[in-house]
């Protein structure tokens, strides 16, 4: 802050309110006082104070926002002074008038704005009222001082950087230009990047040649003559691009409908990855998952494990995979080409069980309808009621449209659950035997002697099949009509 001095002096006489009557009164010759006031009134001047105040127009101690003023005076009852401030462009009565606290002949003005144009008046005032203004000073200028606002931002992005320009009356100077900054942010050791505009009446620039999805720090400055202003600083991330390839990818577990897969991220994610897609093809058609993956503490990896479901048995797939961010979808993965493995035989169909002896059932049972490749084993189980399954293994006669076999060591008198399943060697693990549906369980009764009773009435009621329950009626129906008729013809 730089103070400005402004020095009054001359005479003159303050008279009250009431038939004030000043005239100008030209000073001595000589002098370097520019005017003075007389007074004149209805009564003696003895009654009233009497003052000196002439203008004179020099200054000095100026600053960018105080000017002090100097008033020289000669009076009777030493009055307080009123000071009037006004700038270039406005009227006396846009500023507030300042009334001094003391008699002193000398004030400092304060709080001006800097680089600005002022002159100034003085009048006298004391308790019988206030004198006509003095004449006004010579326009001076404050002095300049560092901008002190800084721009506004309104948008920021990648490349673009808009502001509005500081108010006027902030650059305290002639207005040069801006200033823009900028350097990657958490390289805290990196020069920063200056690119000077020396147009003030610019507000965008573009700046090129960034990393991709990086944090920049921009500031923006004005600056005068005397130096740059407080810098505006934003945090500009550029735009995300296209994440690399994922990597890795390979395939864990295979089953008749789901291949596990794997894959580690992308190498440059450029940008946030927001998730993964799953490509994957087979007969020359493509389809689609989505994978989002869980990205809290706990459970981050940078390996990525997915499982792709609902697949044909033993199929063959292309499969490839995708990283992509909020805007951008990344290059493919490298491919892999998987089979899915072969899926259990359909249940099937038992024909007859049979109580065959007080320890043994015979069960007879056909072709599963729907098998892959081959079927290699059958799985007979069986159990008492409420009771846990015992199971046998028998190898299948792969050309044989129906099989059957004897359970032994029953238990007479005790019913027993039946179901039967086919089983396929897998296609991917020869180790491995892969079970089909099970049969609908049947029921029979073992007993002492089951081998005399007539095939038709060792089934229990619950066992017959609908076509044998249907047979049996039509027959009883078509006897009783025969007999009906006979009788009828009679």
């Amino acid at each position: 802050m730089v103070p400005v001095t402004v020095v009054l002096r001359g005479s003159c006489r303050l008279l009250s309110p009431e038939g004030i009557n000043c005239i100008e009164r030209k000073p001595p010759k000589g002098s370097n006082v520019e005017g003075s006031f007389a007074v004149s009134m209805p009564k003696p001047l003895s009654d009233f104070p009497r003052y000196e105040a002439f203008v004179q127009r020099r200054f000095s101690r100026v600053t960018s926002s105080h000017v002090a003023s100097r008033l020289n005076c000669k009076c009777h009852n030493a009055p307080r002074f009123l000071v009037c401030s006004i700038d270039e462009d406005g009227p006396w009565n846009a500023t507030k008038e300042i009334i001094t606290p003391h008699n002193d002949t000398f004030y400092t003005v304060e709080n001006l704005r800097p680089f600005t144009v002022y002159s100034f008046r003085v009048a006298a005032i004391n308790a019988l009222g206030r004198s006509k203004p003095s004449q006004a000073s010579y326009y001076m200028v404050t002095l300049r001082e560092r901008p002190s606002r800084r721009p506004t931002n309104t948008s920021a992005t990648s490349i673009y950087l808009a502001w509005k320009p500081p108010s006027r009356d902030t650059i305290h100077g002639e207005f040069l230009g801006y200033r823009i900054g900028y350097r990657r942010r958490e390289k805290a050791d990196e020069e920063m990047k200056n690119v000077y505009i020396r147009d003030p009446a610019v507000d965008n620039h573009s700046i090129h040649n960034l990393d991709t999805f990086t944090q920049y720090l921009v500031s923006l400055q004005v600056f005068n003559p005397e130096g740059h202003g407080p810098a505006s600083t934003v945090t500009v991330m550029t735009d995300e691009g296209a994440p690399t390839k994922p990597e890795n990818l390979t395939s864990r577990e295979i089953t008749g409908t789901t291949i596990e897969l794997s894959w580690s991220e992308p190498e440059n994610a450029n940008g946030v990855i927001a998730g993964y897609r799953v490509y994957y093809m087979h007969s020359n058609y493509t389809d689609v998952k989505m994978h989002i993956p869980d990205k809290s503490a706990d459970s981050y990896d940078s390996n990525i494990d997915f499982v792709l479901r609902e697949l044909h048995p033993y199929t063959e797939y292309k499969i490839w995979v995708k990283a992509y961010t909020r805007k951008n979808e990344g290059e493919p993965s490298d491919q892999i080409i998987r089979r899915t493995d072969i899926i259990g035989p359909s249940a099937p169909q038992i024909l007859n069980l049979t109580c065959q002896s007080h320890e043994t059932v015979y069960v007879h049972w056909a072709r599963p309808a729907t098998f892959w490749g081959s079927i290699d084993y059958y799985y007979i189980n069986y159990r008492r009621e409420h009771g846990k399954y015992d199971e046998m293994e028998l190898p299948a006669e792969k050309n044989h449209l129906e099989s059957g076999a004897i359970i032994p060591n029953l238990t007479v008198n005790t019913v027993y659950e039946i179901v039967v399943r086919g089983a396929t060697r897998s296609t991917i693990n020869s180790h491995k035997i892969i079970q089909g549906d099970r049969s609908i369980p049947t029921k029979v009764l073992v007993t002492r002697d089951c081998d005399k009773i007539p095939p038709l009435m060792r089934r229990s009621s619950k066992d017959l099949s609908a076509g044998v329950i249907a047979g049996m009626v039509c027959a009883c129906f078509a006897v009783m009509l025969a007999i009906t008729s006979f009788v009828l013809w009679k």
